[in-house]
């Protein structure tokens, strides 16, 4: 079934004009919508969230919506293609996604991406969930002006995961996982959290560390305060910055245009958790994270280079997973890396999914399962001064 241009509903002007580009009906009343503008969307998309069972930052309209506005001012606007279904004039389902050129193809991916960490679907708790997820999906497959779907950092556990069912087109590119910590207050307790013990070497080596920082000044843990949050912020990705001029290693997210005015705007709207080293009264580690529902995503880990022999950002790790009540779920986000899983031997399984939707997507799909894998591993063996003069070339390869 073909999408048609029809309006949508009858809401006022100012909602409708112009925010859907398709529509098709069910026999059963449901509706499938495709919209490129969010704010005809805002408010049904924030009340469709909070009725999701678990936490979905990357889902959130605020996170879009900063996403969305910031790369309009970077020059680099996003196409939109925002899935929705909806039972009368109640949306049931929300797929946020947009439409990126790479040469001559045309790629459907998650709204938000490269910075978006995991790709999902809101639907609203209802046996009718798995029907309304085909209805998106058939539109997802007769969508005009798309040559295939490429998700990346979809969860085992994810709505998205369970509600496929038909994957003869679901071609897997990569699997990784996502570590976390269900949080204990005592470090030394493994059980059900999946926290990891220390022991007594690794203990010893952050006490040690500790008590060298002490020799160069006062040593405080803080709370950021949120009139400070967007110097903070710009600090954290200034000292990312001076690392990857360090290990040549480049991060499609952080060389995106829009990513530090987006992550600004979320730290100006007080979206975040932030804790800061300070040694001496100047910064010496910055994390700063998402705190949704007691899920805490963990987003940039900074540090200053001129404290690295003391792993001043694992010592902030160590304080924010021992006294920060308010966490409840930690959150290291993929890929799995030994940084990460240092501190907990719990993970779960994340996966890359590209589905080519026409023929010429057939070939971008061979691509990235064939081609760009081998590109990546031969740009990462590149010596680091090399990396680092070509590292903008790596986000090319998508």
């Amino acid at each position: 079934m073909s999408l048609i241009s029809l309006a949508p509903f009858q809401y006022d002007q100012k909602r409708d004009n112009g925010a859907s580009v398709g529509e098709f009906t069910a026999e059963d009343g449901w509706r499938t919508l495709v919209f490129e503008d969010i704010e005809a969307l805002a408010k049904d998309w924030a009340d469709l969230r909070l009725q999701q069972p678990a936490a979905n930052f990357y889902q959130s309209v605020e996170w879009c919506s900063a996403w969305v506005d910031s790369c309009a001012q970077a020059g680099t606007r996003e196409r939109l293609r925002i899935v929705t279904v909806w039972q009368g004039r109640r949306l049931v389902l929300l797929w946020p996604l947009s439409v990126r050129r790479l040469g001559p193809f045309r790629i459907l991916h998650s709204l938000g991406e490269p910075a978006t960490q995991y790709s999902d679907v809101l639907v609203a708790e209802c046996t009718n969930a798995p029907q309304w997820f085909e209805r998106a999906w058939t539109c997802v497959l007769n969508m005009r002006g798309v040559d295939a779907l490429h998700l990346k950092h979809v969860r085992a556990d994810s709505t998205l995961e369970r509600l496929v069912h038909d994957r003869s087109l679901w071609f897997r590119l990569r699997k990784t996982s996502s570590p976390f910590v269900l949080k204990v207050p005592d470090d030394e307790v493994v059980d059900g959290s999946g926290r990891r013990k220390r022991s007594g070497r690794s203990l010893n080596a952050l006490k040690r560390h500790l008590k060298a920082l002490k020799a160069h000044g006062d040593v405080v843990f803080e709370a950021v305060p949120t009139c400070e949050h967007v110097s903070a912020v710009l600090e954290a990705l200034a000292m990312k910055a001076d690392r990857f001029k360090t290990t040549g290693n480049a991060s499609a997210a952080y060389l995106h245009p829009a990513n530090e005015m987006a992550i600004s705007a979320m730290a100006k709207a007080n979206h975040f958790l932030m804790r800061r080293l300070l040694v001496a009264g100047e910064t010496a580690a910055i994390e700063v994270g998402v705190l949704d529902r007691g899920r805490y995503y963990s987003m940039i880990q900074s540090y200053d280079q001129r404290y690295a022999a003391y792993s001043p950002g694992r010592l902030l790790l160590w304080h924010l997973l021992n006294e920060t009540d308010e966490v409840k779920f930690f959150d290291f986000l993929p890929p799995n890396q030994p940084h990460k899983t240092e501190w907990t031997e719990w993970s779960t399984d994340v996966l890359d999914y590209v589905i080519p939707l026409t023929l010429r997507g057939r070939i971008f799909a061979f691509y990235l399962r064939h081609v760009r894998r081998r590109l990546v591993d031969t740009f990462n063996d590149l010596p680091s001064p090399l990396r680092r003069m070509l590292s903008r070339l790596k986000t090319i390869l998508y």
